[in-house]
Parts: C-alpha cells; structure tokens; sequence
C-alpha cells in the first residue's frame, strides 16, 4: 500500500430536495450529485454520480451543530473500469467554519472515501466536503483536497 498526497478534483454542488418534514433543530436532506478525480492507483480519470444523504442537527439553544453527510456514486474511469464509491463524513462543530451572512454557512466536514473495483485497484481517501447550510437547511456539498489516498 502506498500513500500519495494529491489534489481532489472533485466538485459537487448538491441541488438538495429536502426528503421530509424536519424535526425540531434537525433537517434531513437527500440529493443527486456528482464527483470526478484521478485513481492514485493507475492514473484513471474516474466520473459518475449518484445518490446522498445530509443532515444538520442543532442542539436546542444553541451550542453543537452535528454534520452528517454520506453519498454512493456509479463511476467510470477513463481507462473502462467501473467503480463503485462510498463517501462518509461526521463532524460535530461548536460554531460554522465560517459565516457568509443572510443565513448562510458552511462547516469543512472530513470525509472518507472508498472506491471499490473488480477490474482495476482499488482506493480510500480522506479529504474535506464543504457543507453549505442556509437557515439550518443543508443546502450544498463541494469536496475539496488535497487528499491522503491509499492504493489498496
């Protein structure tokens, strides 16, 4: 296994429909997006897209702000092999990483990734999303690098 410091190429902006009514101080938000960047492993621009999930919980009050954001992609690498994408991020925050006023913030939310494939090498990654939120409502998603990544 090999570690290799690279830049994400890999933005998202995430148009959220919200997937129901949320609860006091949480809001659930699924989403279709998509994602493109190069395998560490053999050089293969890999796209695809595919479903996601956010959550913003914030404690009654005030105080904590807990993100949760997760996302499965179909990719295809440049090179034909098929890639199957797993994205996790959980992070509690005592304030936004930063605020852009009229209600809108965003929390940079580390997140871990596994690219799976049966036909090429696989990899994990670890690197950041920015979590938009706009009046407690998660709004938009941009991953953003560099990454630690491992050829599997």
């Amino acid at each position: 296994m090999r570690r290799i410091l690279v830049a994400v190429l890999a933005l998202s902006l995430v148009c959220a429909v919200v997937a129901g009514a949320a609860k006091a101080g949480t809001a659930e938000v699924e989403f279709s997006g998509g994602a493109g960047g190069f395998s560490p492993c053999n050089g293969e621009f890999v796209t695809g897209s595919g479903p996601g999930f956010a959550v913003v919980s914030e404690r009654e009050g005030g105080g904590q702000v807990l993100i949760h954001f997760s996302m499965h992609l179909d990719m295809t690498g440049s090179f034909g092999n098929a890639y199957s994408v797993w994205l996790y991020a959980n992070k509690a925050f005592a304030a936004p990483t930063a605020n852009l006023g009229g209600g809108l913030v965003y929390y940079d939310v580390p997140v871990h990734q596994v690219a799976a494939s049966t036909t090429a090498p696989s990899y994990t990654s670890n690197y950041l999303v920015r979590v938009y939120v706009l009046s407690g409502q998660p709004v938009a998603g941009v991953f953003m690098g560099p990454a630690m990544e491992h050829c599997a």
